[in-house]
């Protein structure tokens, strides 16, 4: 069962779909949840809500956790609970915030609503090539302080960039970025990305002759997924054991 609610932009949905169900069935009415549940976006609702699963676009969305108003559990008993939707006071964290990524420790999701956005009617992918390690870095420092919300950006392996971009060599470093919106915000941080870039020494990045942008995002995608797992992996490395070990027995007795 899904239900769309066009006022306030939400969806209702059961969690058996798959994320990338519920992506297909917005999409059909015009909208777009703006969540890609890592690794591939193929996780039921349910899992993605229990495992806290991160959203390839939480640099501009946000997690399942802030893009997620209404949860309905099924609790030990048959007890059903749902928090409202409507934003609580300051009183401490709520059980949704805290049934999120418990492991159905605090009860199996059932339904659950999601904020939903208009889909794009425009979407930019660029990519820059920066001779020297250091100006990439320095540009990747850059867009860290501006905090601009860019859905995907990630390094490219050189090897596969220049399958795709023209004027790159294998000595260059590349950095790809995708976003998208109304047309006035796409092309206001398309020219500020650009004069940033080349403010670090960067160059832009044409296509290779029957190469466009679709493949330049697929690589992005790939390249961002990786880079993202990669984070999360080396996070859950650094816990001390004590952690690790407190979480695998949550996990246990769930």
């Amino acid at each position: 069962m899904i239900e769309i609610d066009p006022i306030s932009l939400l969806v209702t949905a059961d969690t058996d779909l798959s994320v990338a169900a519920l992506e297909d069935k917005v999409g059909a009415e015009g909208y777009t949840l703006n969540y890609f549940a890592l690794p591939d976006n193929r996780a039921l609702l349910a899992e993605a809500l229990s495992r806290r699963l991160p959203n390839l676009y939480a640099a501009a969305f946000g997690g399942i956790d802030d893009l997620c108003l209404q949860l309905k559990l099924a609790q030990a008993g048959g007890a059903l609970y749902a928090n409202v939707k409507t934003p609580r006071s300051a009183a401490g964290p709520g059980l949704k915030k805290m049934a999120i990524g418990s492991g159905e420790w605090l009860g199996l999701p059932i339904q659950a609503t999601l904020r939903i956005f208009p889909k794009p009617a425009h979407r930019e992918c660029r990519a820059y090539a920066f001779a020297q390690e250091r100006d990439l870095e320095a540009f990747e420092k850059s867009l860290l302080k501006l905090r601009w919300p860019l859905p995907l950006r990630a390094r490219l392996a050189s090897e596969e960039a220049m399958q795709i971009l023209d004027g790159m060599s294998l000595l260059d470093r590349a950095a790809a970025f995708s976003w998208w919106g109304p047309e006035g915000w796409m092309r206001s941080y398309g020219e500020a990305l650009e004069d940033l870039a080349l403010g670090k020494q960067g160059r832009a990045l044409g296509f290779k002759s029957g190469r466009d942008e679709g493949d330049l995002d697929a690589l992005l995608r790939r390249a961002a997924i990786a880079a993202a797992l990669e984070r999360s992996e080396r996070r859950r490395q650094e816990l001390p054991e004590s952690h690790r070990s407190l979480a695998a027995f949550l996990k246990e007795g769930a």
